[in-house]
């Protein structure tokens, strides 16, 4: 039996899609290599969710999430990463327009491939993200969970991590292109 942390992403669509897949395509699991990875992501999806509401909330959201970790194995596994192609590579990292990563997903499921990994989006450096096309590839249950505190506004979030106290910011300005922040499913 699978837990519930790594099954729910595989229940349902995504309302806008996601980076590798379109609203109608069943759900992905996303994560990454590293707790800044992560973070990063989560800070992210935040700021659209701050900038949901017509009137923005007066004061800063606070809530609890988890951080964990879980094995994952595949013979049929890809890493996006690895391509050397700079063309190829701003395509899939191209943070406003989804669409050729979107493809991309689409020809992975169509090869059969289980899971994937890629750079992040959200930032030049190179932070390696994952992709779980099927809930098949993870060994066990998540392990090593970690409490996070999450306070969110419209312009910045910060997350501090239970384990270890340690306090990660996130402007709204280092995910915007031109000014504005790009649609989730970027």
């Amino acid at each position: 039996m699978r837990h519930r942390l790594l099954l729910t992403p595989f229940r349902y669509p995504k309302r806008y899609g996601s980076r590798f897949s379109r609203p109608w395509e069943r759900g992905l699991f996303y994560g990454s290599r590293s707790r800044l990875g992560c973070l990063l992501e989560g800070a992210y999806d935040e700021l659209v969710f701050q900038g949901g509401p017509e009137k923005p909330f007066p004061r800063s959201a606070a809530m609890r999430k988890t951080l964990f970790h879980v094995n994952v194995r595949t013979e049929l596994g890809l890493q996006l990463q690895q391509q050397r192609s700079k063309a190829l590579q701003r395509c899939l990292r191209d943070p406003v327009d989804p669409r050729f990563a979107q493809d991309t997903g689409q020809r992975m499921r169509e090869a059969g491939i289980e899971a994937f990994e890629y750079h992040s989006a959200r930032s030049d450096d190179a932070v390696v993200q994952f992709g779980a096309v099927s809930c098949c590839v993870f060994q066990g249950t998540p392990f090593d969970q970690v409490d996070v505190q999450v306070e969110s506004q419209a312009v910045d979030v910060a997350f501090r991590c239970l384990d270890d106290n340690s306090v990660w910011h996130f402007q709204r300005g280092q995910f915007e292109v031109d000014g504005v922040l790009p649609e989730p499913s970027a």
